[in-house]
Protein backbone atom coordinates (compact mmCIF):
# COMPACT_ATOMS: atom_id res chain seq x y z
CA UNK A 1 0.00 0.00 0.00
CA UNK A 2 0.99 3.00 -0.89
CA UNK A 3 0.26 6.74 0.80
CA UNK A 4 0.61 9.93 -1.44
CA UNK A 5 4.31 11.33 -0.99
CA UNK A 6 5.00 15.29 -1.31
CA UNK A 7 8.28 16.29 -3.22
CA UNK A 8 9.98 19.11 -4.36
CA UNK A 9 11.67 19.16 -7.96
CA UNK A 10 14.61 18.74 -6.55
CA UNK A 11 14.18 15.23 -5.01
CA UNK A 12 11.54 14.36 -7.34
CA UNK A 13 14.22 12.06 -9.43
CA UNK A 14 14.94 10.36 -5.98
CA UNK A 15 11.30 8.18 -5.78
CA UNK A 16 10.00 8.63 -9.18
CA UNK A 17 11.96 5.17 -10.43
CA UNK A 18 10.44 3.63 -7.00
CA UNK A 19 6.61 4.87 -6.61
CA UNK A 20 3.82 5.18 -8.80
CA UNK A 21 3.57 8.69 -10.60
CA UNK A 22 -0.13 9.42 -9.41
CA UNK A 23 1.03 9.51 -5.73
CA UNK A 24 4.08 11.97 -6.14
CA UNK A 25 2.42 15.47 -5.42
CA UNK A 26 5.55 18.01 -6.22
CA UNK A 27 5.25 21.31 -4.53
CA UNK A 28 7.35 23.81 -2.61
CA UNK A 29 6.54 23.37 1.78
CA UNK A 30 7.08 26.56 3.65
CA UNK A 31 8.95 24.82 6.16
CA UNK A 32 11.43 22.28 6.95
CA UNK A 33 9.37 20.83 9.60
CA UNK A 34 6.22 19.81 8.21
CA UNK A 35 5.29 17.03 10.46
CA UNK A 36 4.55 19.65 13.10
CA UNK A 37 2.09 22.07 11.43
CA UNK A 38 0.37 19.41 9.33
CA UNK A 39 -2.08 16.37 9.50
CA UNK A 40 -1.69 13.67 11.68
CA UNK A 41 -2.80 10.34 12.09
CA UNK A 42 -3.06 8.41 8.73
CA UNK A 43 -6.18 6.46 9.21
CA UNK A 44 -8.27 9.83 10.62
CA UNK A 45 -6.32 13.01 9.45
CA UNK A 46 -6.81 15.72 11.59
CA UNK A 47 -4.77 18.92 12.73
CA UNK A 48 -4.25 21.09 15.42
CA UNK A 49 -3.30 24.55 15.54
CA UNK A 50 -0.12 25.36 14.91
CA UNK A 51 1.15 28.49 17.42
CA UNK A 52 4.38 26.87 19.49
CA UNK A 53 5.74 29.31 21.95
CA UNK A 54 8.91 28.80 20.44
CA UNK A 55 7.95 31.06 17.88
CA UNK A 56 9.13 34.78 18.05
CA UNK A 57 6.40 36.13 16.37
CA UNK A 58 3.50 33.17 16.25
CA UNK A 59 1.86 35.19 13.15
CA UNK A 60 5.20 33.29 11.15
CA UNK A 61 4.11 29.65 12.66
CA UNK A 62 0.20 30.81 11.46
CA UNK A 63 1.39 31.23 8.16
CA UNK A 64 3.36 28.22 7.52
CA UNK A 65 0.05 26.00 8.40
CA UNK A 66 -2.21 28.40 6.63
CA UNK A 67 0.24 27.87 3.69
CA UNK A 68 0.11 24.20 4.15
CA UNK A 69 -3.76 24.00 4.34
CA UNK A 70 -3.65 26.35 1.26
CA UNK A 71 -1.82 23.32 -0.56
CA UNK A 72 -3.48 20.41 0.63
CA UNK A 73 -6.81 22.31 -0.62
CA UNK A 74 -5.45 22.67 -3.64
CA UNK A 75 -4.66 18.94 -4.09
CA UNK A 76 -8.31 17.95 -2.58
CA UNK A 77 -6.79 16.21 1.14
CA UNK A 78 -9.72 16.10 3.19
CA UNK A 79 -8.90 16.53 7.01
CA UNK A 80 -10.75 17.52 10.41
CA UNK A 81 -9.40 21.07 11.99
CA UNK A 82 -9.26 21.29 15.39
CA UNK A 83 -8.35 24.55 17.63
CA UNK A 84 -6.42 23.04 20.18
CA UNK A 85 -2.74 24.15 20.21
CA UNK A 86 -0.90 20.45 19.89
CA UNK A 87 2.68 20.47 17.12
CA UNK A 88 2.43 17.41 15.28
CA UNK A 89 5.62 16.54 16.39
CA UNK A 90 4.31 16.42 19.82
CA UNK A 91 2.11 13.13 18.83
CA UNK A 92 3.34 9.91 18.56
CA UNK A 93 0.26 7.10 17.91
CA UNK A 94 0.51 3.47 17.03
CA UNK A 95 -2.37 4.09 14.31
CA UNK A 96 -4.68 2.28 16.06
CA UNK A 97 -5.70 2.72 19.82
CA UNK A 98 -2.68 4.42 21.96
CA UNK A 99 -0.85 7.99 21.91
CA UNK A 100 1.95 9.88 23.51
CA UNK A 101 2.37 13.61 23.95
CA UNK A 102 3.72 15.64 26.85
CA UNK A 103 2.43 18.01 29.20
CA UNK A 104 3.04 20.93 26.31
CA UNK A 105 -0.56 20.11 25.14
CA UNK A 106 -1.72 20.86 28.60
CA UNK A 107 0.59 23.98 29.18
CA UNK A 108 -0.59 25.53 26.05
CA UNK A 109 -4.24 25.06 26.43
CA UNK A 110 -4.32 25.83 30.31
CA UNK A 111 -5.89 22.43 30.53
CA UNK A 112 -5.87 20.01 33.82
CA UNK A 113 -4.33 16.68 32.66
CA UNK A 114 -7.85 14.37 33.30
CA UNK A 115 -9.09 17.23 31.22
CA UNK A 116 -6.46 17.47 28.31
CA UNK A 117 -6.93 13.20 28.09
CA UNK A 118 -11.07 13.47 27.93
CA UNK A 119 -10.09 15.72 25.08
CA UNK A 120 -7.73 13.92 23.46
CA UNK A 121 -9.55 10.34 23.65
CA UNK A 122 -12.41 12.32 21.86
CA UNK A 123 -10.79 13.82 19.23
CA UNK A 124 -8.67 11.20 18.36
CA UNK A 125 -10.93 7.62 19.33
CA UNK A 126 -7.64 6.17 20.80
CA UNK A 127 -8.68 4.98 24.47
CA UNK A 128 -4.98 5.15 25.82
CA UNK A 129 -3.40 8.26 26.44
CA UNK A 130 0.05 9.03 27.89
CA UNK A 131 1.28 12.55 28.27
CA UNK A 132 4.50 12.55 29.46
CA UNK A 133 7.12 15.48 31.15
CA UNK A 134 9.11 17.06 28.24
CA UNK A 135 12.54 16.01 27.83
CA UNK A 136 13.22 19.03 26.25
CA UNK A 137 12.11 22.69 28.00
CA UNK A 138 12.45 24.33 24.00
CA UNK A 139 10.21 21.92 22.22
CA UNK A 140 8.89 19.88 24.45
CA UNK A 141 7.56 17.40 21.58
CA UNK A 142 7.11 13.33 22.48
CA UNK A 143 8.67 12.76 18.78
CA UNK A 144 11.85 12.66 20.22
CA UNK A 145 11.15 10.36 23.51
CA UNK A 146 9.66 7.35 21.82
CA UNK A 147 8.65 5.51 19.04
CA UNK A 148 6.26 2.55 18.22
CA UNK A 149 8.49 0.23 16.73
CA UNK A 150 4.76 -1.78 16.21
CA UNK A 151 1.45 -0.99 17.86
CA UNK A 152 1.72 -3.17 20.83
CA UNK A 153 5.67 -2.02 21.13
CA UNK A 154 6.99 1.24 22.16
CA UNK A 155 10.93 2.38 22.13
CA UNK A 156 11.57 5.32 24.90
CA UNK A 157 14.88 6.94 25.50
CA UNK A 158 16.81 5.47 28.46
CA UNK A 159 16.74 8.51 30.82
CA UNK A 160 18.59 8.95 34.19
CA UNK A 161 17.03 9.19 37.65
CA UNK A 162 14.02 10.38 38.56
CA UNK A 163 12.85 11.64 35.46
CA UNK A 164 13.26 7.95 34.09
CA UNK A 165 10.75 6.70 37.04
CA UNK A 166 8.15 9.33 36.02
CA UNK A 167 8.05 8.20 32.23
CA UNK A 168 8.15 5.00 32.24
CA UNK A 169 5.22 5.30 35.35
CA UNK A 170 2.90 7.16 33.24
CA UNK A 171 3.59 4.64 30.00
CA UNK A 172 3.01 1.70 32.17
CA UNK A 173 0.03 3.55 33.65
CA UNK A 174 -1.35 4.27 30.01
CA UNK A 175 -0.37 0.77 28.53
CA UNK A 176 -0.36 -1.98 30.54
CA UNK A 177 -0.76 -4.11 27.76
CA UNK A 178 2.47 -2.60 25.62
CA UNK A 179 5.64 -3.53 26.03
CA UNK A 180 7.83 -0.53 26.75
CA UNK A 181 12.06 -1.42 25.85
CA UNK A 182 14.44 1.29 27.07
CA UNK A 183 16.80 2.21 23.72
CA UNK A 184 19.92 4.48 24.16
CA UNK A 185 19.93 8.09 24.78
CA UNK A 186 23.20 9.63 23.48
CA UNK A 187 22.92 13.25 23.11
CA UNK A 188 24.67 15.42 22.01
CA UNK A 189 25.08 18.47 24.31
CA UNK A 190 24.71 21.76 21.87
CA UNK A 191 22.27 23.68 19.94
CA UNK A 192 20.96 24.71 16.26
CA UNK A 193 19.46 27.76 15.36
CA UNK A 194 18.78 27.91 19.54
CA UNK A 195 17.04 24.62 19.43
CA UNK A 196 18.16 21.50 21.55
CA UNK A 197 20.43 19.34 19.81
CA UNK A 198 18.47 15.70 18.23
CA UNK A 199 22.00 14.53 16.92
CA UNK A 200 21.94 11.09 18.90
CA UNK A 201 18.10 10.75 19.25
CA UNK A 202 17.60 7.65 17.47
CA UNK A 203 13.75 7.26 17.73
CA UNK A 204 13.15 10.87 16.26
CA UNK A 205 12.04 8.49 13.22
CA UNK A 206 9.82 8.36 10.42
CA UNK A 207 7.71 5.22 10.80
CA UNK A 208 5.07 4.01 8.30
CA UNK A 209 3.40 0.97 7.39
CA UNK A 210 5.95 -1.21 6.45
CA UNK A 211 8.89 0.95 7.20
CA UNK A 212 11.00 2.48 9.79
CA UNK A 213 13.67 5.47 8.48
CA UNK A 214 16.05 5.95 11.66
CA UNK A 215 18.39 9.08 11.16
CA UNK A 216 22.24 8.51 12.00
CA UNK A 217 24.34 11.08 12.77
CA UNK A 218 27.93 9.81 11.23
CA UNK A 219 28.75 7.72 14.47
CA UNK A 220 28.44 4.19 13.20
CA UNK A 221 28.50 2.36 15.98
CA UNK A 222 26.21 3.74 17.77
CA UNK A 223 24.08 3.84 15.07
CA UNK A 224 24.56 0.70 14.18
CA UNK A 225 23.59 -0.38 17.63
CA UNK A 226 20.97 1.58 17.11
CA UNK A 227 19.18 -0.28 14.31
CA UNK A 228 20.17 -3.28 15.75
CA UNK A 229 18.23 -2.99 18.75
CA UNK A 230 14.85 -1.28 17.08
CA UNK A 231 14.88 -4.01 14.15
CA UNK A 232 14.96 -6.62 17.11
CA UNK A 233 11.82 -5.12 18.23
CA UNK A 234 9.84 -4.27 15.01
CA UNK A 235 8.83 -6.48 12.18
CA UNK A 236 9.18 -3.11 9.30
CA UNK A 237 12.48 -2.76 7.49
CA UNK A 238 15.03 -0.55 9.24
CA UNK A 239 16.25 1.87 6.56
CA UNK A 240 19.29 4.80 7.85
CA UNK A 241 18.91 8.15 6.56
CA UNK A 242 21.67 10.12 7.04
CA UNK A 243 21.25 13.19 9.57
CA UNK A 244 24.91 13.38 10.48
CA UNK A 245 25.32 16.46 12.41
CA UNK A 246 27.97 18.11 9.86
CA UNK A 247 25.96 17.55 6.89
CA UNK A 248 22.84 18.80 5.68
CA UNK A 249 19.85 19.13 7.80
CA UNK A 250 16.91 17.18 6.73
CA UNK A 251 13.01 17.44 8.18
CA UNK A 252 13.30 14.48 11.09
CA UNK A 253 16.03 15.38 13.21
CA UNK A 254 17.46 18.49 14.68
CA UNK A 255 21.26 18.97 14.53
Amino acid sequence: MYQRQIVDEATRPYYSDSLPEDILLTDDVEDIWMRDFSTVHPEGFFQFRYEPNYWDDVQDAVYVQQQFTAFAQYYGLEFTSHDFVLDGGNIVDNGKNSLVTTTRFLDDNDLRYEVGKTILEEITEMPAIAILPPDDEVMGHSDGMVMWADENTLLVNQYDEPFRSEVLGELQTAFPEVQIIEVPNQVEESEWRSFNSACGVHVNSVVTYENIYMPTFGTPAADNAEREAIAYHTPKTVHHVSAACEGPIVGIARC
